[in-house]
């Protein structure tokens, strides 16, 4: 319907423009004195109507393009002006010199006062529109780059958000999931896509959340439970959020999904650590307590009985000062300072006899087998705190040794290094618990019947290997024994 009012306005500007230029021309032949043939109206009303109907055409675009008329004129500099008016002038004096040609005219400069005064405004009018239109359209082109841009960069912000985003549209069904989200809930996007937040979280989770998501929820948060392709679980922090548009509810929804399973994690790890600080702390601290009472109430206690008391309120309190020493060397990594290293040039030998009065002096059903090579080997290291790195790796290959078995330590010099592995028997690791040993507060067993401990030894042994250069592995299989190895420098090659 609009296109036929579209054409009947086209013809109707062409009949007012031909009737106008035709008037005009049958004015100046009756003040010039030229016959009145009809030969001699062809071109003004072909002109004309032509003129007129270019004119409508270009107002109406302009029209659509600003929505304004009086800006469809503005920035026409006089230079356009004077150009557009000189080619409609000339343009027009042309067709009607034709004309007259045709017609038999003479050609008289006042036969040509219409042709100039119409072709001129005409010609500016047409001008100004064409600038108008091609600036127009310039600028069109400048906004949708512009646009285009923006958009993409609105994407890249979207995809490179850490966080899983879903945005619904006003139905409630997602029409948008970053590759955060894709991954947290493991389903790809085309499955997202289309679906209710609801829909997406049930088959994401095995709780109900339908409470979480209803209208007068949003804005609220929540700890989700999500299921993984290895049958573990990833707790999320889920937020939901309304889109406003003009500080009103557009009705579409954005679900924020943070992954703070590692927080949980940590956390869960740290009250392990609490509990068991809390038990590992009150038995040495008793026992001193109790045995220095013993001793200050008791006169009558034999030297033997005094030094045996003594001698087991020593090693509890020496007990006690290395858990804080212990702590303290972590404290100190975390904070970001280096670990304090006393470093000197100590044979390999030494460190062995060190190794062999601890284990010698341990209650155990293991048996040790000792196989060290190039005790000569002149290492750089601070002997305290490697003595310590090996009395928690020992302690550690007995405890997960419950039926005894062999503890094998070797040392050997492998290039300008000297390689030590403590190997046991025991109960064995999972290559996923292999990647967490050295963790802050894990313990690979929290049950009530595992070896009681901290989590910090091994935590402590790496920082001390790597504070000297060199690199801890571990190797394990369950129920078969696990070997960790790590390396030392040795001072200015071999000795």
């Amino acid at each position: 319907m609009n296109s036929i009012l579209d054409i009947i306005k086209v013809l109707a500007s062409f009949l007012v423009g031909a009737m106008t230029l035709s008037f005009l021309s049958f004015t100046q032949k009756t003040v010039v004195g030229y016959p009145h043939l009809i030969l001699g109206y062809a071109i003004p009303a072909l002109v004309g109507g032509l003129v007129s109907a270019t004119l409508f055409i270009l107002y109406r675009r302009t029209l659509l393009l600003t929505k304004n008329t009086t800006s469809a004129l503005h920035g026409f500099s006089r230079t356009e002006l004077t150009y557009s008016i000189l080619a409609g002038s000339v343009t027009l004096c042309l067709f009607s010199a034709i004309q007259k040609a045709m017609a038999g005219y003479p050609m008289k400069l006042a036969g040509f006062t219409v042709p100039v005064l119409f072709g001129g405004l005409s010609g500016a009018l047409i001008g100004m529109y064409l600038t108008r239109s091609r600036r127009l359209l310039i600028a069109q082109q400048e906004a949708g780059t512009f646009l285009q841009q923006e958009k993409e960069r609105t994407d890249d912000i979207i995809t490179s958000i850490s966080d899983g985003l879903l945005v619904t549209d006003a139905e409630g069904r997602v029409e948008l999931a970053n590759p955060a989200a894709v991954e947290l809930l493991g389903i790809p996007a085309t499955g997202l896509t289309g679906k209710t937040l609801a829909e997406v979280l049930q088959q994401a989770s095995a709780e109900d959340h339908s409470e979480f998501l209803k209208p007068n929820n949003i804005g609220h948060s929540a700890q989700i439970k999500l299921n993984t392709q290895d049958g573990s679980l990833r707790t999320v922090h889920a937020r939901t959020a309304a889109v406003h548009n003009h500080q009103r509810c557009s009705g579409e929804i954005v679900l924020l999904l943070h992954d703070n399973t590692e927080e949980h994690r940590i956390d869960r790890m740290k009250s392990e650590f609490l509990s068991t600080a809390t038990h590992n702390l009150k038995t040495p601290i008793t026992a001193i307590t109790g045995y220095s009472e013993l001793l200050m109430s008791q006169n009558l206690l034999s030297s033997e009985e005094q030094q045996e008391f003594l001698t087991y309120i020593h090693d509890k309190a020496w007990q006690l000062n290395k858990l804080i020493d212990n702590l303290l060397d972590i404290s100190r990594v975390e904070s970001g300072r280096e670990v304090r290293l006393e470093k000197s040039d100590v044979k390999a030998q030494r460190l062995m006899d060190e190794i062999k009065t601890f284990c010698d002096n341990q209650q155990t059903h293991c048996e040790f087998n000792y196989q060290f090579e190039h005790t000569e080997s002149l290492l750089y290291i601070d002997l305290t705190k490697m003595v310590l790195v090996m009395e928690n790796l020992i302690s550690n290959a007995m405890k997960f040794s419950p039926g005894g078995g062999r503890i094998s330590l070797t040392g050997n010099k492998t290039g300008n290094c000297y390689e030590i592995k403590i190997a046991d028997e025991g109960i064995g690791m999972s290559d996923e618990e292999c990647c967490q040993i050295f963790d802050r507060f894990y313990r690979a067993d929290v049950s009530e019947s595992a070896p009681h401990g901290f989590g910090l030894g091994l935590t402590l042994v790496k920082q001390l290997v790597e504070a000297h250069g060199g690199e801890v592995q571990v190797h394990s299989i369950p129920r078969q024994g696990t070997t960790v190895s790590f390396q030392l420098p040795i001072r200015n090659g071999v000795f």
